[in-house]
């Protein structure tokens, strides 16, 4: 199973190996977005796609197969493309399980392949911890930077204000 972050193709490719052809997309099917991905998952996976997901179950992962799935597919079709270069020898993931990118360096960044974000981190106290990675990756005067603390200062803002989330 390929682990769907790790994975960099032309959005053209990845209609290919996903079989989307022009006016198979949810509006022009006329449906929702969600109905028309349980539909397309249910080709594959049959009716067990619409029953309620349970974490770390079979289910669970039924996106990463589907992906896994059809580029598989894809690749035994295209075997002349497929450029395949397996990264994860030398880099590491920066999972939430072992937090620390407040004391990683750039060096450190460098061998950093995907981050794992942190689990409700659209609480204040999580977007502390977040943000070390954006002034890592960004600095902390980019414009990445700003836009994302400008968005989660409006998005603090409204939650504060609904009272939901709290």
């Amino acid at each position: 199973m390929f682990p769907i972050s790790n994975i960099g193709t032309s959005a053209r490719t990845w209609r290919d190996i996903m079989t989307l052809k022009p006016g198979m997309e949810p509006l022009a099917a006329n449906e929702s977005s969600t109905e028309w991905m349980l539909n397309y998952m249910e080709d594959e996976f049959g009716p067990k796609v619409r029953k309620q997901v349970e974490f770390a179950s079979d289910s669970w992962y039924f996106d990463q197969k589907l992906v896994s799935i059809r580029i598989d597919q894809w690749m035994r079709r295209n075997p002349e493309l497929v450029v395949l270069e397996v990264s994860d020898q030398i880099y590491e993931r920066i999972d939430r399980s072992s937090w620390n990118a407040g004391k990683l360096n750039i060096s450190q960044f460098e061998i950093q392949y995907d981050s794992h974000l942190l689990g409700s981190g659209y609480r204040p106290f999580r977007w502390i911890l977040t943000r070390q990675l954006l002034y890592l990756m960004y600095g902390r005067q980019s414009w990445q930077t700003k836009w994302c603390h400008a968005y989660a200062k409006l998005f603090h803002k409204l939650i504060k204000e609904t009272g939901l989330l709290w």
